[in-house]
């Protein structure tokens, strides 16, 4: 077994990649009913004076799992937390819980800034790219069980000796077939405040929060814990941050000193014996700083209990929500980044709240993973959550009805939308002025509750790629002069910066690892925005923006509550603050054409190939689809399939050929299709969602985005998805994304998920 307590390891784990999901799921399906093996499993759990010791330290769980787990405490989110969980979604408003990915551009404890440069790949480009490099540490964050360890003995969760991780880039020529040591336990696999007082403290000074605090906090709010559920608490940093001059938050950064929960026995006793699966927080390290009685927590929560931790969460927005309905409970959902290895990411995290209708005035989305408690100890001091994003508007406290479900009733047809020049289908005055969310404006509030009915069996699939470097690419493409070619180098698809993903030890004998992160916002399973298609001929973006008027190079931003509007217009964090959350909608064509008398694809999904209105109407009608306005629509073409099965000296010809990928066709009937049916957003395996190269030219990235203002993603992961609709004969779904917070972002990885 890997994990004994006598400090030896006996043997490797397989260390199974977990990386698209935050709960356990079935991946064996029986029929029509799904029962939870988990959730017996986890029925009489130990309570912490139970576990056993790890020498003078309390609270080992590393046997609790079972053999070569690395998922810790995210076990108890078993299928039947989950489904109970989504029964929360009653409204259907969403609230964001990231902070902006480009911020603080300080950050505490002498980590590396973040880094977001917009580029343009050719001179004459319509259309950008975003290149950004980050310590996943340096934000909004989950620490994951490779994060921390037991520093005095050197090692980390299940035993493992801190020599066992190795420092430095983690290389991935192929994420199948990758050594899993190497990426052991990494990422993938895992209050109201009166307003009338003044908090009892000052959230920049080492004060901690005591479990009576917490206690008292929940009683007051009528809450009563249920294993698996996350812990969110707010203790004020954030408003602390936003109410402070541009001098006090210069100064931050020399700071070491910060509010956090109390290092005690009782507070271990007291996350361990509720099971709580995660804990997170707005403070910078979730406990005081520095600590007051005893060593760091970080020990006991990550590396013996296998439990995250979330700091620097935005709960400001979520804390007016709460406080204005009087409900702290709401469907959670948070999906990291897919990091191979990865030590820590961005929470992409979000709650459906439970609301009473009267309560609601403005419209949030949102999307759910489990049960989320906001903790506020009323007339004292906050208590809550990290945020991943802005939320929307204040509360009014008027009528929940949903103005934009109303405002959409009657949408025109395609041919009833005026044009733009010689393009058809232009859309840029249907939303109304400055309107920078496009066809996202159909996921009301009305359309996000009914799509949670989809919901009844809690599997959670679907998955972004991996953010590891692929053996692939070609040359680099330049539809303007197709002829034009410029260096070739192994790259991911059309030449674009390969992801470097980086270990780091702060000090040499740390038994803690931060990581960097650089990707190309385009390399790899993503959502292209508003900003980075245009209409190339005459050079103008979304809502007939010139190009002229969006600016290269880094984006500057001391400060997110104050930062040029004009700087990030159309950027990645309107979506991100809005949650793409609604019914999925899966038209499999692999399945479709091998179920329909073919041993094989009609076609290489590595040729330019197109696929047609026809294909796509015949196989909705196949599985018995019938599409309805705010649909997220989601295309497997292969692409996926194709790579998976490839041999290595494939995947390796594959950068070094012409860019030719199977795709939706370039027709006026294909953009009838899309508009006519109101998807909100449309999402493929294929490497540009359209045929590559475009016929005569003509991309349909121009229309899609640059007149629809409709999101397009690209290289999502589908297999598993397509197993599970096979298995069950639905295709359709609860989906969820919550793409980066990237103020002014071009694109970003989705972090999506379908629920059944």
């Amino acid at each position: 077994m890997l994990a004994k307590l006598d400090g030896k390891i006996c043997s490797k784990s397989p260390f199974l990649m977990t990386a698209n999901r935050l709960s356990t799921i079935t991946t064996r399906l029986t029929g029509s009913s799904t029962p939870s093996s988990p959730a017996k499993k986890w029925d009489n759990l130990p309570t912490y004076d139970e576990l056993p010791k790890f020498h003078e330290f309390a609270g080992c769980a590393w046997d609790l799992w079972g053999e070569g787990d690395e998922l810790g405490t995210i076990n108890l989110l078993t299928e039947d937390v989950v489904r109970e969980a989504a029964k929360e979604v009653k409204i259907g408003r969403t609230v964001s819980l990231n902070w902006p990915l480009n911020f603080p551009e300080k950050p505490l404890f002498g980590r590396r800034p973040p880094h977001i440069e917009v580029i343009k790949p050719f001179p004459e480009a319509t259309w950008f790219d975003d290149e950004m490099t980050k310590n996943t540490q340096s934000g909004s964050q989950w620490d994951s069980l490779r994060h921390f360890g037991v520093v005095k003995y050197g090692v980390f969760y299940q035993n493992t000796p801190r020599e066992f991780f190795r420092l430095g880039k983690i290389p991935n020529e192929d994420p199948m077939n990758i050594d899993r040591d190497l990426i052991k336990f990494g990422i993938h696999n895992l209050a109201q405040h009166d307003g009338r007082r003044p908090l009892p403290y000052d959230p920049w000074t080492a004060h901690p929060i005591s479990v009576a605090d917490l206690e008292a906090c929940a009683k007051s709010e009528g809450i009563q814990f249920k294993q698996g559920d996350i812990l969110l608490i707010r203790v004020g940093f954030t408003k602390r941050y936003n109410e402070s001059s541009s001098v006090e938050k210069d100064e931050l950064p020399k700071k070491d000193t910060f509010v956090g929960i109390e290092q005690s026995e009782d507070m271990k006793r007291f996350l361990w014996n509720n099971h709580f699966s995660a804990v997170a927080s707005d403070a910078t390290s979730l406990e005081c700083v520095p600590p007051v009685e005893e060593d760091f927590l970080h020990q006991t929560i990550i590396g013996l209990f296998g439990m995250p931790i979330g700091e620097l969460f935005d709960l400001e927005k979520l804390a007016e929500v709460c406080a204005a309905t009087g409900r702290y409970t709401f469907f959670f959902t948070s999906w990291p980044l897919n990091i191979l290895g990865g030590c820590a990411s961005p929470p992409n995290a979000a709650p459906l709240l439970s609301l009473a209708r009267e309560h609601i005035s403005d419209t949030y989305s949102l999307n759910a993973q489990t049960v989320f408690y906001l903790l506020a100890i009323q007339n004292s001091f906050n208590m809550a959550v990290d945020c991943l994003s802005t939320i929307a508007s204040p509360l009014t406290g008027s009528s929940a009805s949903s103005k934009l479900s109303k405002k959409w009733d009657t949408l025109p047809d395609f041919d009833e939308l005026p044009r733009f020049h010689e393009f058809a289908g232009c859309a840029w005055d249907l939303w109304g002025a400055g309107d920078e969310l496009g066809t996202i404006n159909l996921l009301t509030e009305d359309n996000v509750r009914e799509a949670a009915k989809e919901v009844k069996w809690a599997f959670l699939l679907l998955r972004d790629w991996d953010w590891l470097p692929r053996r692939w690419g070609g040359s680099p493409y330049n539809p303007i002069n197709p002829s034009q070619k410029s260096f070739t180098r192994p790259k991911p698809l059309f030449s674009r910066l390969p992801p470097h993903i980086e270990v780091i030890k702060p000090t040499p004998d740390a038994t803690w690892f931060d990581d960097e992160i650089t990707i190309n916002s385009q390399s790899g399973s993503q959502w292209d925005g508003l900003r980075h298609f245009g209409v190339i001929k005459h050079g103008v973006f979304y809502q007939n923006t010139p190009k002229k008027e969006f600016p290269l190079g880094k984006i500057p931003n001391a400060d997110p509550l104050n930062v040029d509007q004009n700087l990030i217009k159309f950027g990645m964090h309107n979506w991100a603050q809005h949650g793409i959350c609604g019914r999925g909608v899966f038209l499999d064509l692999v399945k479709f054409y091998s179920q329909h008398g073919r041993s094989s694809l009609p076609y290489d999904p590595w040729t330019s190939h197109s696929i047609g209105v026809v294909d796509l109407e015949t196989c909705a009608r196949a599985e018995d689809v019938q599409f309805k306005q705010g649909d997220i629509l989601i295309i497997r073409v292969g692409f996926t399939k194709r790579y998976n099965e490839s041999s290595q000296r494939e995947k390796d010809e594959l950068r070094e050929r012409e860019s030719a990928f199977v795709g939706i066709e370039q027709s006026e009937d294909m953009k009838r299709f899309l508009w006519n049916n109101h998807f909100a957003a449309v999402a493929s395996d294929a490497a540009a969602l359209e045929r590559m190269p475009p016929v005569e030219g003509k991309y349909m990235h121009q229309t899609i985005i640059g007149l629809f203002g409709m999101p397009i993603g690209e290289l999502f992961d589908l297999e598993k998805l397509s197993e599970v609709c096979a298995a069950t004969g639905r295709y359709t779904f609860f989906f969820t994304s919550w793409p980066l917070n990237i103020l002014g972002g071009c694109a970003s990885p989705p972090n999506a998920a379908a629920y059944f």
